[in-house]
This record gives structure tokens, C-alpha cells and sequence, in this order.
């Protein structure tokens, strides 16, 4: 299977097709450790970028082969805000698996504003009434920890999609018309249950489908450098580590392969730019 690519800074294209590829024993990979999985990523050729910087902080960063301090160049354009928000979507997805198992006492809760009650608000304005929500939840049911994802509907609406756990019971039911309708008090709220899937953070991210198209007018209205979620304190961060394969081999040999896939990257004139493998293990 191959597809076909744009990059709208360079107007150059280039294709991605899946092949078949075994991972060498002795190359170097990047392990994530989560809480119920373990994913592996292999890339041929490492970012060049990645090898001679070191980031300092958002507005700056240090060169390692001059020693020099540079600042990041701000670029406005959507396909800056894409690449941004896809990084933070790979970031979510581990954090989701990492914190969310679908147990009894947690609850996928979507709220959405209705423009009647309170139209043409702004990003902070969400954040806001989610914490508003949130304590008004912990007021009734103590130690509470999140996922929230601001997303905007293209009639121009935010709604927050977000992951809750409720550390102080080991299950727990959450009225959706009695407890969280009126909690959120700025529109209308759907609440479920997440026992029954399997890769929640896959199944989170799918609800984001919007952040996959450069093309989508939506993007416009994200401010550069806008974290895609926000997290409760109690919330951890998966573990990532840099080994050779046969010792990330060695860490899920008691774990399931659920997912492989090797993509290979070419440009516009046929030549390999990289070479890319995600392996994904469920933890028995």
C-alpha cells in the first residue's frame, strides 16, 4: 500500500509504502513503557535535527556542535500547527495508556458547548469551565484525575473530549443527566464507560481524526504551540528509553505483539529517506 504525500512549506511530495523489514538485533530503538503496553520504534536514519540540538526551553534551544543558544523561528502556517499537533497526539496516546486501563472507575466524558448559552468563547474560556467541572466533581467524589482535549467542531464550537478516573472508589457509576449535565451547566454532555476497549489511547486519538489533514479550516483557529491536551498532576508520564533491540526484545518476551508495521519514506525522485518500524506488545 502506498500513499501519496504534499509538504505545503516545500510543495514537494513524497510517498510512504508499507514493506516488509526485520528489525537488526543490534540497532539502536526507542522503547516506551506504559502501563498495559510497550512500543517499539525503530528508524533507519535518526533525525539529523534531533542528534546536534538539545532543547532548552520553547523559545530557545543549544546547538551541541557550535555551543551556541539559538531561538526557535515561529512559523504560523498550518503545516506547522499539524506537525505540532500530531507530535502531541503521539505524546497523548502513550500518556493515555500509560494512566487509563478501562477500569470500573473511569469514565470518558464529552462536553460541548451550546452557542446559546455562551457563544463565540475563546480557548481560555474552556479551560476555565473544565476546571470549574472538575471541582465541582471532586467536591462530590474526592481524588479525581484527567485527560481533557479541547477540540473545535467546524460550526466553530469547542467541546472537550476527556478521560476521568476516580481514584477513590474501585468502581464507580456517574449519573450523565443528573451528575455531569448539570456539573458543566454551558450545554449538553454525553458520559460512558470505557471497559470495553482494548487500546484506549488509539481509541482517543481516533476521536481526533481532524489533526491527520492539513487541509482541515480548523487547524487555522489552534494558537501556535497549543498543547492538544492538558493533564491532572496525578497523572504519569510513560517511561522512554534508548537501547538495541535485542534488549527491548528481552523486556516483552513475556508480552503479546499486537501490532508491526514498516514504512518506508521516498521523495519525488524515488530516493529512500527513511525507513520507519512501530511495534507495539501487550502486556499479559
Amino acid at each position: 500500500m502506498t500513499k501519496t504525500y504534499l509538504d505545503l512549506n516545500t510543495n514537494q511530495t513524497y510517498t510512504k509504502s508499507v514493506v516488509s523489514y526485520s528489525i537488526p538485533p543490534d540497532d539502536n530503538v526507542r522503547v516506551t513503557q506504559m502501563k498495559c503496553s510497550v512500543e517499539i520504534l525503530h528508524m533507519a536514519k535518526e533525525p539529523k535535527g534531533l542528534l546536534r540540538t538539545r532543547r532548552l526551553d520553547k523559545f530557545s534551544y543549544l546547538d551541541l556542535e557550535t555551543g551556541e543558544v539559538r531561538k526557535y523561528r515561529i512559523n504560523e502556517t498550518r503545516e506547522h500547527n499539524l506537525k505540532g499537533l500530531l507530535k502531541s497526539k503521539k505524546m497523548m496516546r502513550h500518556y493515555i495508556n500509560n494512566n487509563f486501563t478501562g477500569s470500573l472507575n473511569e469514565k470518558f466524558i464529552t462536553l460541548t458547548y451550546d452557542p446559546f448559552i455562551k457563544p463565540n468563547i475563546e480557548l481560555k474560556c474552556v479551560y476555565d469551565d473544565f476546571r470549574k467541572f472538575l471541582q465541582k466533581l471532586k467536591r462530590r467524589y474526592g481524588n479525581v484525575d484527567y485527560i481533557n482535549v479541547p477540540e473545535l467542531h467546524l460550526s466553530g464550537v469547542w467541546h472537550c473530549h476527556a478521560l476521568l478516573r476516580f481514584n477513590d472508589f474501585d468502581k464507580i457509576f456517574v449519573d450523565n443527566d443528573t451528575i455531569v449535565f448539570p456539573a458543566w451547566g454551558n450545554g449538553w454532555t454525553k458520559t460512558k464507560s470505557i471497559t470495553s476497549v482494548n487500546n484506549l489511547g488509539a481509541y482517543f486519538s481516533s476521536k481526533l481524526s481532524f489533526i491527520n489533514n492539513a487541509y482541515d479550516v480548523r487547524l487555522e483557529s489552534y494558537p501556535s504551540g497549543m498543547k492538544l491536551f492538558r493533564c491532572s498532576r496525578g497523572i504519569l508520564k510513560p517511561e522512554t528509553n534508548i537501547m538495541q533491540y535485542h534488549e527491548a526484545l528481552g523486556i516483552v518476551r513475556d508480552s503479546k505483539l499486537s501490532y508491526s508495521q514498516t514504512v518506508e519514506v521516498h521523495n519525488s525522485t524515488g530516493n529512500l529517506l527513511n525507513s520507519i518500524t512501530l511495534e507495539e506488545y501487550k502486556k499479559l
